[in-house]
């Protein structure tokens, strides 16, 4: 209603759904597609039982809390994570980014929280929730689930947190040299491009030493 006083076009979710055409039927309908999508029945018994073995092994972590990445977090490190935050919907808690941006007291006791969770090893429930937005895939079949796009919206204050220690994470491992040197997605001052280019002079060098040039391109449907 509010989207049509304001002008704007709103979109209907006719979705093909035998048990019901409610809003709540078509919420379970795409919520079971969503759930099957990520389900590990895609996997086979053989990798299934693997991993279940895996992850039963205790990690042997031998770095201590006087390492550089796990001293407590600082009120700079803090406001450098809020300033790279952009406007966004909010989690289920409805605290949006707006409402701790400002320079305040609040910070200070926002800083406490996060340190007392980063040694604690407690995450907040609430943090763990995501309210799930369907968005309709462009020249997509709107009758059909698989043509709606997931978007989760996540609490701010756990982004907050996640930027915070991703920064600490990245440095370490780019001062260490951790990460494979052709690795150019999601590393500053690299991207993607970076891979198109080194393709194109290969395939020129092999034009003109008259070779073959090989390449094996590896997609993973449902990613993201």
């Amino acid at each position: 209603m509010v989207g049509r006083i304001a002008g704007k076009q709103v979109h209907t979710l006719p979705l093909v759904n035998t048990q019901g055409d409610t809003l709540e039927d078509q919420a379970n309908f795409l919520g079971a597609h969503f759930e099957q999508v990520s389900s590990s029945s895609h996997y086979t018994d053989t990798f299934q039982k693997y991993r279940t073995r895996i992850e039963k092994q205790k990690l042997e972590h031998k770095c201590t809390r006087y390492e550089a990445y796990n001293q407590a977090f600082s009120l700079a490190e803090l406001r450098t994570s809020l300033n790279s935050c952009s406007t966004s919907a909010p989690g289920s808690d409805c605290v949006m980014y707006e409402m701790f941006k400002k320079p305040t007291n609040r910070n200070a006791k926002n800083l406490t929280l996060y340190n007392a969770i980063c040694f604690s090893g407690t995450i907040p429930f609430f943090w763990k929730e995501a309210i799930i937005i369907p968005i309709l895939k462009e020249g997509k079949d709107p009758s059909l689930a698989s043509s709606y796009r997931p978007i989760a919206l996540t609490s701010c204050l756990c982004k907050v947190f996640e930027r915070m220690i991703n920064c600490r994470l990245v440095h370490f491992l780019e001062t260490n040299s951790l990460l494979d040197p052709f690795q150019c997605g999601f590393r500053e001052s690299r991207s993607t491009t970076d891979h198109l280019v080194r393709i194109e002079a290969q395939i020129r060098d092999a034009f003109v030493h008259k070779q073959y040039f090989l390449s094996v391109f590896l997609y993973i449907e449902k990613v993201y």
